[in-house]
Protein backbone atom coordinates (compact mmCIF):
# COMPACT_ATOMS: atom_id res chain seq x y z
CA UNK A 1 0.00 0.00 0.00
CA UNK A 2 2.90 2.38 0.72
CA UNK A 3 4.17 2.18 -2.90
CA UNK A 4 0.40 3.65 -4.30
CA UNK A 5 0.02 7.20 -5.71
CA UNK A 6 -1.76 9.11 -3.04
CA UNK A 7 -3.37 11.13 -5.89
CA UNK A 8 -5.04 14.56 -5.53
CA UNK A 9 -5.37 15.55 -1.67
CA UNK A 10 -9.34 15.85 -0.07
CA UNK A 11 -10.04 19.18 0.82
CA UNK A 12 -12.95 20.81 2.74
CA UNK A 13 -15.00 24.14 2.93
CA UNK A 14 -17.92 24.82 5.63
CA UNK A 15 -20.62 26.09 4.41
CA UNK A 16 -22.54 29.22 5.69
CA UNK A 17 -25.92 30.11 4.15
CA UNK A 18 -27.00 33.34 4.96
CA UNK A 19 -30.61 32.87 6.82
CA UNK A 20 -29.96 28.96 7.21
CA UNK A 21 -29.15 28.27 10.62
CA UNK A 22 -28.29 23.99 10.90
CA UNK A 23 -27.40 22.42 14.59
CA UNK A 24 -23.86 21.41 12.54
CA UNK A 25 -21.63 22.60 9.89
CA UNK A 26 -22.52 21.92 6.49
CA UNK A 27 -19.37 20.86 5.12
CA UNK A 28 -18.34 20.19 1.63
CA UNK A 29 -15.73 17.49 0.47
CA UNK A 30 -13.86 18.44 -2.73
CA UNK A 31 -10.76 17.73 -4.94
CA UNK A 32 -9.17 20.35 -7.28
CA UNK A 33 -10.59 18.93 -10.91
CA UNK A 34 -6.94 19.91 -12.45
CA UNK A 35 -5.10 17.95 -9.80
CA UNK A 36 -7.09 14.81 -10.18
CA UNK A 37 -7.20 15.32 -14.59
CA UNK A 38 -3.36 15.40 -14.18
CA UNK A 39 -3.02 12.72 -11.59
CA UNK A 40 -5.70 10.36 -13.99
CA UNK A 41 -3.01 10.89 -16.91
CA UNK A 42 -0.21 10.47 -14.96
CA UNK A 43 -1.49 7.00 -13.86
CA UNK A 44 0.07 4.02 -16.04
CA UNK A 45 -2.83 2.04 -15.25
CA UNK A 46 -5.39 4.48 -16.99
CA UNK A 47 -3.73 7.56 -18.71
CA UNK A 48 -2.90 5.08 -22.14
CA UNK A 49 -6.43 3.70 -22.22
CA UNK A 50 -9.24 6.86 -22.00
CA UNK A 51 -11.17 7.79 -24.86
CA UNK A 52 -12.03 11.17 -26.36
CA UNK A 53 -13.49 10.07 -29.40
CA UNK A 54 -17.46 9.82 -29.82
CA UNK A 55 -18.54 6.34 -30.98
CA UNK A 56 -21.09 5.03 -32.59
CA UNK A 57 -22.27 1.28 -31.98
CA UNK A 58 -24.74 0.29 -34.38
CA UNK A 59 -26.43 -3.97 -33.99
CA UNK A 60 -29.22 -5.25 -35.96
CA UNK A 61 -31.31 -3.61 -33.64
CA UNK A 62 -30.32 -0.21 -34.50
CA UNK A 63 -28.24 2.19 -32.53
CA UNK A 64 -26.80 1.26 -29.17
CA UNK A 65 -26.42 3.60 -26.55
CA UNK A 66 -24.43 2.32 -23.83
CA UNK A 67 -22.37 4.88 -22.23
CA UNK A 68 -21.58 9.29 -23.21
CA UNK A 69 -19.16 8.40 -25.60
CA UNK A 70 -22.05 6.91 -27.45
CA UNK A 71 -24.53 9.74 -27.10
CA UNK A 72 -25.97 11.82 -29.88
CA UNK A 73 -24.60 14.90 -27.66
CA UNK A 74 -20.98 13.65 -27.40
CA UNK A 75 -20.85 13.53 -31.41
CA UNK A 76 -22.60 16.97 -31.06
CA UNK A 77 -19.94 18.49 -29.23
CA UNK A 78 -16.92 16.79 -30.74
CA UNK A 79 -18.28 18.53 -34.45
CA UNK A 80 -19.30 21.84 -33.05
CA UNK A 81 -15.86 22.32 -30.86
CA UNK A 82 -13.82 20.77 -34.17
CA UNK A 83 -15.65 23.27 -35.64
CA UNK A 84 -14.76 26.24 -32.97
CA UNK A 85 -10.96 25.20 -32.83
CA UNK A 86 -10.57 24.90 -36.44
CA UNK A 87 -11.63 28.36 -37.18
CA UNK A 88 -9.37 29.90 -34.44
CA UNK A 89 -6.34 27.75 -35.50
CA UNK A 90 -7.03 29.19 -38.84
CA UNK A 91 -6.69 25.65 -40.49
CA UNK A 92 -9.80 23.62 -42.15
CA UNK A 93 -9.82 19.31 -42.50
Amino acid sequence: MDTLPLGPKWQSTVLQVEGYLTTDPIRLFWRDAVEVIASLFGDPIFGTDMMFDPIEVTTHLGREYSEWFSAKEAHRIQVCFSGVLNLYMGTER
